[in-house]
C-alpha cells in the first residue's frame, strides 16, 4: 500500500501581513465639524485592537481557520497596550515571530468616531509603527526573511512607504501575490510602489484622492481607476460603498454590485 502524508498548516505557503498595529479608542458619535463640539451617544469609549495591518492579519487568520499560517510583521510599543495587542493577535491564530518592539515609542493609537449609520472616521497616532530599519540593505534583508514562503503579502499605508515598498519587492521575489490597501496616509502612492504590487485597493475617497478626480458616478470611478493603471498600477480593485466595487486593469473593466449585510444591520466596521 501507499502512505499518504498531509502537510501541516505551518508547512503550507503563508499569508504575510506587513503593516500597522494600533489600540483603537472608539467613540460612538458623528465626527464634529470644524470648531464644533459633539457629545457621544454612548457614555463610554471602547478600546479595541486596530491598525490596518493587524485588522488584515486577524481577518485572514479567521478566513483560513488554521489551514495555513498567517504571519504579522509589525512593531509594538513599549507600553501596556503592546501586551494586550499581542495577546489579541495570538488569540486569533496570528504568528508574531517576525514582529518587534520599539524600545522608546508607545504603541500606535487610533481615535475612531463611529457614526450611528456605521460609517467610521479616524485619526491615527503612528507611535511604534514608524520604528523600522532605515538602512536600505538591512530593510531589504528583513523583508526577504519575513516574506519567505509567502503565497500572499498584504500591505497598507500606515507604516513608512519605504518599508511597504521593501515588503512588496521581497514578496514579488518570492512569487507571492502582493496586495496594497491604499488606506493610510493621504499622500500619492509612490510610482515605485504602484508598480511593485499586483492589486491596489482604494475605497471611494482614496480613489478620488489618488487619481485627483471625482468618482461620484460609475463612469468617473472607472476613469479614476484607469488613471491609476496608466500611472503604473497593474490592477485597481476599488470599493465604492453602497455602489459596490470595480476592477480595472489594462485588459479588464468589471463592475460588482453591493452585497447585503447579513441581518440587514451594520454592527461594527
Amino acid at each position: 500500500g501507499t502512505t499518504e502524508t498531509c502537510a501541516t498548516s505551518s508547512e503550507r505557503p503563508s499569508i504575510v501581513v506587513v503593516g500597522s498595529v494600533n489600540v483603537d479608542i472608539i467613540v460612538a458619535s458623528r465626527p464634529p465639524a470644524l470648531h464644533e463640539t459633539v457629545v457621544a451617544v454612548d457614555p463610554r469609549a471602547r478600546f479595541a485592537m486596530g491598525g490596518k495591518g493587524a485588522n488584515q492579519a486577524v481577518a485572514a487568520a479567521r478566513l483560513v481557520a488554521g489551514t495555513r499560517p498567517v504571519k504579522f510583521v509589525g512593531v509594538f510599543g513599549n507600553d501596556a497596550h503592546a501586551v494586550e495587542l499581542e495577546a489579541e493577535l495570538r488569540a486569533n491564530g496570528v504568528d508574531l515571530s517576525n514582529s518587534e518592539h520599539a524600545p522608546d515609542l508607545p504603541s500606535g493609537q487610533g481615535f475612531v468616531m463611529l457614526s450611528p449609520d456605521g460609517a467610521a472616521s479616524s485619526v491615527v497616532i503612528p507611535g511604534a509603527n514608524i520604528w523600522w530599519p532605515t538602512h536600505e540593505t538591512e530593510l531589504a534583508d528583513r523583508m526577504a526573511a519575513a516574506t519567505r514562503g509567502a503565497a500572499v503579502v498584504m500591505l497598507q499605508r500606515e507604516i513608512p512607504d519605504a518599508v511597504t515598498l521593501a515588503a512588496a519587492i521581497a514578496g514579488r521575489a518570492q512569487g507571492a501575490l502582493v496586495l496594497l490597501d491604499a488606506g493610510g496616509v493621504d499622500d500619492p502612492i509612490p510610482a515605485k510602489l504602484l508598480r511593485a504590487v499586483d492589486y491596489v485597493m482604494p475605497n471611494e475617497s482614496e480613489l478620488a484622492r489618488q487619481a485627483e478626480m471625482r468618482v461620484d458616478t460609475d463612469d468617473l470611478a472607472f476613469a479614476a481607476a484607469e488613471a491609476l493603471v496608466t500611472a503604473g498600477a497593474a490592477r485597481v480593485l476599488a470599493t465604492l460603498g453602497a455602489r459596490g466595487a470595480l476592477l480595472v486593469s489594462k485588459t479588464t473593466r468589471a463592475r460588482f454590485p453591493v452585497m447585503g449585510v447579513p441581518g440587514g444591520k451594520v454592527v461594527d466596521t
